[in-house]
């Protein structure tokens, strides 16, 4: 995995990106890239994998400047900037709508509307206060690698915190995940609260 922050340079941050040699299976994939559940691409994403051959240092390379451009995407236009997954037949999946869904039912009841607000509203409107990090990181999913980009958020404050992930790019088997978390101050000591939200088609 690698966390940089959102001033950092994005080439820096993705250059160590990349399949294993043994990821041979997962590379094939890339290199026959089309609409549909194997992998979360948009149309955008298919056309960049064209032509490419499925040796996996090939493809990471390919791999590499994908996740990047969505990154930078994301991080100049937030959830608005999130491109869809191509599943064909006209059919497509949004994380950005499913983010979106999950931001605003996880605000209903929360005390700091205005922390969830620039979530929705990110990168325009900052809340002062609220640190944001960034993260590729690379998990093994239903037995396949996968590479997730992730929005990490928090705002601590004298008495209570809050820290949230948006997964806005995940490599299959599910479109994306919110978590939410923190703790408040109650009579006693300290409430600890802890919310996930993993969407799929």
């Amino acid at each position: 995995f690698r966390s940089w922050t959102p001033d950092e340079s994005a080439e820096k941050a993705f250059a160590d990106l990349r399949l294993s040699a043994a990821d041979t299976d997962e590379a094939a994939l890339f290199a026959k890239a089309a609409p549909g559940s194997k992998l979360n691409l948009s149309k955008m994403d298919i056309q960049r994998f064209k032509g490419v051959n499925s040796d996996p240092a090939t493809v990471s390379l390919v791999l590499r400047e994908m996740l990047r451009a969505r990154y930078e995407s994301y991080r100049k236009n937030g959830l608005a900037g999130i491109a869809p997954y191509a599943r064909g037949w006209f059919k497509e999946s949004s994380p950005a709508k499913e983010l979106t869904l999950a931001i605003q039912e996880t605000m209903k009841a929360a005390l700091r509307q205005d922390y969830y607000q620039a979530l929705l509203q990110y990168p325009a409107s900052p809340l002062p206060g609220m640190e944001h990090r960034f993260y590729w990181f690379n998990r093994t999913v239903e037995d396949r690698p996968t590479f997730i980009l992730a929005h990490r958020a928090d705002l601590r404050l004298a008495d209570a915190a809050l820290v949230t992930e948006e997964q806005f790019y995940v490599g299959h088997s599910y479109n994306c995940n919110f978590i939410a978390g923190g703790c408040l101050p109650v009579r006693g000591g300290t409430l600890v609260f802890y919310r996930n939200r993993t969407f799929t088609d």
